[in-house]
């Protein structure tokens, strides 16, 4: 269309495409987060699968872009669907330290629960597990499972001396003063090999132990 000279001429811009904004699709299931994005006149991309402790098996973990982000339609939107929890073999614990045994378990992505059951003459030494649920028995468990483990307990105002027999002097009496105990030396003037000791087992803390010393 002709225009007369000096005349005004309107020029529409265009803005492009309408952008359309990702919506949230984490915690949908796949066909659900699907059906949103191709509503929108976006086209499903890639979609990869991982484990996840916190969404269900088969629904969306994350998206990309992310929620809120704008794309042009036909773009696509990748997703990470869920493979559900990751199944780990469950350690027989029991008759170990209990902190062994809980670095072990955490170690996995475990959720280690203690609970303590008070020392008695003829039970295992304070600090160790005696009893583990669930059982191991080369079963798997979901990471993530919670595992309660029973472990010997010192009641109040007791510890517990160990067999120091073989052991350096030095050492031994390091260790029991450490646990609340006061040591005392007889037997051969020289060497520093313990041979002997007047208490074992449950003893009230603060008490005297005596290391004998010999060849």
């Amino acid at each position: 269309e002709d225009v007369a000279k000096d005349g005004t001429v309107t020029l529409n811009i265009s803005q492009g495409p309408e952008l359309k904004t990702i919506p949230k699709l984490k915690g949908k299931s796949q066909d659900d987060a699907e059906a949103a994005i191709e509503e929108l006149g976006l086209k499903v991309g890639d979609i990869k699968r991982r484990f996840s402790s916190t969404v269900d098996e088969g629904d969306v973990i994350s998206s990309a872009p992310t929620v809120d982000s704008k794309l042009a339609p036909g773009r696509p939107v990748d997703l990470v669907i869920s493979k559900g929890a990751e199944p780990v073999r469950l350690d027989n614990v029991v008759g170990q330290n209990q902190d062994v045994a809980k670095k072990l378990l955490e170690g996995k992505g475990l959720k280690v629960f203690i609970l303590e059951q008070d020392y008695v003459d003829g039970s295992a030494d304070p600090g160790t597990v005696i009893q583990q649920d669930p059982i191991a028995q080369g079963q798997t468990v979901d990471k993530g499972s919670r595992v309660e483990i029973t472990v010997v307990k010192l009641p109040d105002g007791q510890g517990f001396v160990k067999d120091f027999n073989g052991r350096n002097f030095d050492e031994a009496k390091a260790e029991l003063e450490a646990a609340g105990f006061r040591v005392k030396r007889a037997g051969f003037p020289v060497g520093n090999t313990v041979r002997n000791q007047d208490r074992r087992g449950l003893t009230p803390l603060g008490t005297e132990v005596t290391l004998f010393i010999g060849f």
